[in-house]
């Protein structure tokens, strides 16, 4: 089950974490943001959205807030309402990508070999395989690059693809603004247009970076000299930290 709405304003409450929602006067907020995390135990910096003259802040927590801040939160002038939802199942008390993080610095690895050391647990592979396997989706990522800065890029329904054009005019120094960042932005978009045009490319491990982590790993090992090995770990490390 999840609630949609409080009272007139759209929210998502799952279950899975402490909801703390707070109305707060536009010159509260500041304050108001801060007793929502005064221990660090937040998924992330609270949501907020606005109606007018009205403004909703939303904190998800790993643990409740202690009745002491709740009571001062409460009492905050300025503040019009509270309201509170527990956790109906266990959440995670801390962030694994933090975690991991402190896990390397123990080791001394990177975060890439860490999160490969995980996968090659959770799946009964070895290291090596899960890397090989990983190598193998690079290449994916990076043959869908080479497509679209192909001359015959996949066609998409609406739009006419251009950002080989824009990666050409670079090469050529036609863009005000040229360099690497501008290259590694003119790949993204020719991954996004092989994307738009159905052909093949690669969202694992990172979904919503099927664009970006492609074309920085791609200009990083065309232009840069990545390894094969640090072009598999760099997906790794990016899947660990989400």
């Amino acid at each position: 089950m999840v609630f949609t709405r409080l009272n007139e304003w759209p929210v998502e409450l799952t279950g899975d974490a402490h909801e703390v929602l707070v109305e707060p006067g536009r010159g509260a907020k500041p304050a108001v943001r801060e007793l929502l995390t005064p221990d660090g135990q937040v998924e992330a910096t609270p949501m907020g959205q606005a109606c007018d003259d009205e403004l909703l802040l939303h904190a998800r927590r790993w643990v409740p807030l202690d009745p002491d801040r709740l009571g001062e939160l409460r009492r905050l002038p300025g503040v019009h309402a509270v309201w509170t939802a527990p956790a109906l199942f266990l959440t995670p008390r801390g962030e694994p990508a933090a975690q991991m993080i402190a896990l390397a610095e123990e080791r001394g690895q990177s975060l890439g070999q860490i999160a490969l050391a995980y996968e090659s647990a959770l799946l009964g592979l070895p290291e090596d395989e899960v890397l090989q396997e990983i190598a193998h989706r690079f290449e994916v990522m990076q043959a869908a690059v080479h497509r679209g800065l192909s001359e015959g890029p996949p066609p998409m329904q609406l739009l006419r693809p251009s950002a080989g054009q824009v990666y050409r005019a670079e090469q050529e120094g036609q863009l005000g603004l040229g360099g690497i960042r501008a290259r590694i932005a003119a790949r993204a978009l020719v991954v996004m247009h092989v994307n738009g045009g159905m052909a093949v490319l690669c969202a694992a491990p990172t979904a919503g970076s099927a664009e970006v982590l492609p074309t920085v790993l791609t200009t990083l090992v065309e232009e840069r000299g990545l390894s094969p090995e640090g072009a598999a770990l760099a997906p790794l490390a990016a899947s660990a930290v989400g």
